[in-house]
């Protein structure tokens, strides 16, 4: 099994480091992290933390822009300088549109310039980016059990870009070192990694590098906002509490799943023969990996704590400012009736089956079996569907 990002993806890392040196990781990381913005103002809030963002906003943020989409489009070209598509699935991410528009009725300062797109991997997770393109998985989607806890994640999610968390250069910085890297590679003949498990730790890892997680006290003012915007909007406010949890569950399980991993080993192919320039930016990725995969453990356990922390400060937060709140029922109909229309679950469906595939090959390695899960997914609507058939080029 080959993961051709592997190796480009690295090589970015390598260059982040400074001409792919050996920094560590630790480094690596808070030299990316350094772009973005950092504090916390929940600690001594007078009022909510949506009073709070309204008195402090002064003027509009690279997210409202007067020509948003242009900005979405250059969010969509990162998000796929990371390996990452945007799934076919039009109906899907118009209704979780609705509902950002909904989160977003509480707010009456600066007009959000977001837009939700669905991702087709079935990892769980989402991102926003600095021109306001939230990106969401369909395996979240499935894992979440109703509109409101959508809302509570889109909702997070806009207040990350309300409260102007992002630092303005970060994408443009990013950016450029990437299509550096994937020059560097072009040129450098290296070869693929052979083993899905540890590509896909990697993978977790690189992540990590290209799309950072929040400074603690940024989670802290988005889970707030969201939480304010959640009441605001009708929403049963207790589902930010619900989501958090669902994040503590899939850190666990990410932990669980490295533990039961060997070591990582990102040893080079020694098949072929590369030019010694190559070779040396090669043996160079190899320590970088190592670190990468060492370090992605402990981030792991850091996040899953962390969610269980903002769990017991969002139950805070509610009862010092929403105490008296409404509790509407959980919106759960809507939301399963979203994921089963027909055009939608029939794509999602066929998207199943490259999960089916990818999850046979890191439990297994039985290429033969994915081979013949996956090919399934090529035919009909998804039958050039990038994820799908990106997926199978790998493979092969």
């Amino acid at each position: 099994m080959s993961d051709q990002r592997l190796i480009p993806l690295l090589l970015l890392l390598a260059l982040l480091t400074g001409a792919c040196s050996t920094t560590g990781i630790k480094d690596m990381t808070s030299s990316v992290t350094g772009m973005f913005g950092k504090g916390d103002r929940t600690e001594d809030l007078e009022g909510t933390m949506l009073q709070t963002a309204l008195e402090d906003q002064g003027s509009t943020g690279a997210h409202t822009g007067s020509d948003p989409e242009a900005g979405w489009r250059d969010d969509i070209n990162y998000w796929r300088y990371g390996d990452h598509t945007v799934a076919g699935l039009p109906q899907l991410e118009a209704y979780c549109n609705t509902v950002l528009d909904r989160v977003l009725t509480g707010w009456e300062g600066n007009p959000v310039g977001a837009h939700v797109y669905v991702s087709p991997e079935n990892s769980f997770g989402a991102y926003t980016l600095p021109n306001g393109a939230i990106f969401v998985s369909l395996g979240t989607l499935k894992t979440l059990d109703s509109e409101d806890e959508l809302a509570a994640l889109l909702g997070h999610e806009a207040s990350h870009l309300i409260l102007e968390h992002h630092g303005s250069d970060s994408l443009k910085q990013a950016s450029g070192w990437l299509s550096d890297a994937v020059q560097v590679y072009g040129r450098s003949g290296i070869g693929d990694q052979h083993d899905f498990a540890r590509a896909r730790a990697a993978t977790w890892a690189i992540d990590k590098a290209l799309f950072p997680a929040w400074a603690r006290g940024q989670e802290n003012e988005a889970d707030a906002l969201g939480t304010d915007l959640l009441v605001a909007a009708g929403y049963n406010a207790d589902a930010m509490i619900g989501l958090l949890k669902k994040i503590e569950t899939h850190t666990a399980q990410r932990q669980a799943w490295l533990d039961e991993q060997p070591q990582l080993d990102f040893t080079p192919d020694t098949g072929s023969t590369p030019e010694a320039s190559a070779e040396q930016i090669k043996q160079q990725l190899v320590k970088l990996a190592d670190e990468m995969g060492k370090n992605l453990e402990v981030q792991l356990a850091a996040e899953h704590d962390a969610a269980v922390e903002r769990q017991v400060r969002v139950r805070e937060y509610l009862r010092a400012k929403h105490l008296q709140r409404p509790r509407p029922a959980y919106q759960d109909a809507s939301y399963a009736a979203a994921l089963k229309h027909r055009p939608v679950a029939e794509r999602i469906r066929q998207y199943g089956q490259v999960h089916e595939a990818e999850r046979i090959l890191l439990e297994s390695s039985d290429i033969g079996r994915a081979a013949a899960v996956g090919a399934k997914a090529l035919g009909g609507q998804l039958g050039e569907d990038p994820y799908t058939r990106m997926f199978m080029y790998r493979l092969r």
